[in-house]
């Protein structure tokens, strides 16, 4: 059973892949956000759109987000060296679904812009830096830094 899961994954991601859509996924670590993971599809090597989940002291958030890969030349797969841009909306799946309002260390939901730079290599490993705001509600609104360090794969 388990051969069959990783054969149909396998079928998906060529299909994807055929389509001009790559698959990628990344994780790493960062601040506030201690751990992060995303998996998402490279639309025509510039634009790519993820889903996101991170680990906020002691808050998990999850949600959608989108990324501008700017600089160089891209075909399907993004340019070698590559400025970011990339907005995010997350919010607590530990909450009730959008509940905005919370207390103490409880975050409801995050709204979070980044710049920064990837480094992604013909045979599609990267690593990308992002350094931005993270717009948080709490009990009001609040506003920080955000630093994520990533490690992925652009199928």
């Amino acid at each position: 059973m388990r051969s069959l899961r990783i054969v149909v994954v396998l079928c998906l991601l060529s299909t994807a892949v055929h389509a001009g859509v790559r698959p990628l996924v990344f994780a790493g670590v960062g601040l506030p956000e201690l751990l992060h993971a995303e998996a998402g599809v490279l639309i025509n090597g510039r634009v790519s759109v993820e889903a996101r989940f991170g680990w906020v002291v002691f808050n998990s958030l999850a949600g959608v987000g989108v990324t501008g890969w700017f600089l160089g030349e891209a075909t399907d797969r993004p340019p070698q060296h590559s400025l970011l841009g990339s907005v995010d909306f997350r919010i607590n799946p530990t909450l009730q679904p959008l509940r905005l309002t919370s207390g103490g260390e409880t975050l409801g939901a995050a709204l979070g812009t980044s710049i920064g730079y990837a480094w992604t290599t013909d045979l599609g490993f990267s690593l990308r830096a992002l350094v931005g705001l993270l717009f948080s509600v709490e009990q009001h609104v609040a506003v920080g830094p955000n630093f994520t360090l990533g490690i992925g794969w652009v199928f």
